[in-house]
């Protein structure tokens, strides 16, 4: 460091190191201090990024909670109508096999019916005549006629009951 000058006047003249050196502190502390207030913005708006990140997060959870609800109804909703559907399907089925199985006691029945009749007949006709032979014949073609009648109408119920029974799985796997 040197030492002040005096001049002539008496007054002395201020050494210009010093006054640098003052000056470079003083612009020090002001850059520190700048970059401190610099510093406290930034952690502001990191700390107001923050809590908007926490609300739209929250935001996001409630929604996705709200949607993951709506789809567990939807869910429960669906098992409920795919249960139904199944009972309906079984119902339908059980329905349908009570009706084959009366048709065919039905049928039986008819058919014993009609067997008696013939045999009432035959007993009442006269065994010795050539009309009896071909009523004989006409008997057991009518008796073939009426068995592929039954064997028709079963098949036919069967393959109803079959229909059914598809389409009733089909609405089921389309239904899930």
């Amino acid at each position: 460091m040197t030492t002040p000058q005096h001049l002539p006047n008496g007054t002395t003249r201020p050494d210009p190191t010093a006054r640098t050196a003052e000056a470079i502190d003083r612009a020090i502390d002001a850059v520190e201090q700048g970059i401190e207030a610099l510093s406290l913005r930034i952690n502001d708006q990191i700390t107001s990024v923050d809590k908007l990140t926490d609300v739209k997060f929250v935001t996001y959870k409630t929604m996705l909670e709200a949607q993951a609800q709506q789809v567990a109804i939807a869910l429960t909703s669906s098992e409920k109508a795919i249960n139904k559907a199944e009972q309906a399907t079984e119902k339908q089925f059980e329905t349908a096999r009570r009706e084959m199985e009366t048709a065919i006691i039905e049928l039986k029945a008819t058919g014993a019916e009609l067997a008696r009749q013939v045999a009432e007949l035959r007993s009442r006709l006269d065994v010795g005549p050539a009309g009896l032979s071909s009523l004989q014949r006409e008997y057991a073609a009518s008796q073939g006629r009426w068995q592929g009648s039954v064997d028709s109408r079963s098949l036919l119920i069967v393959v109803v009951g079959v229909l059914i029974g598809v389409v009733g799985l089909a609405a089921r796997f389309v239904g899930a």
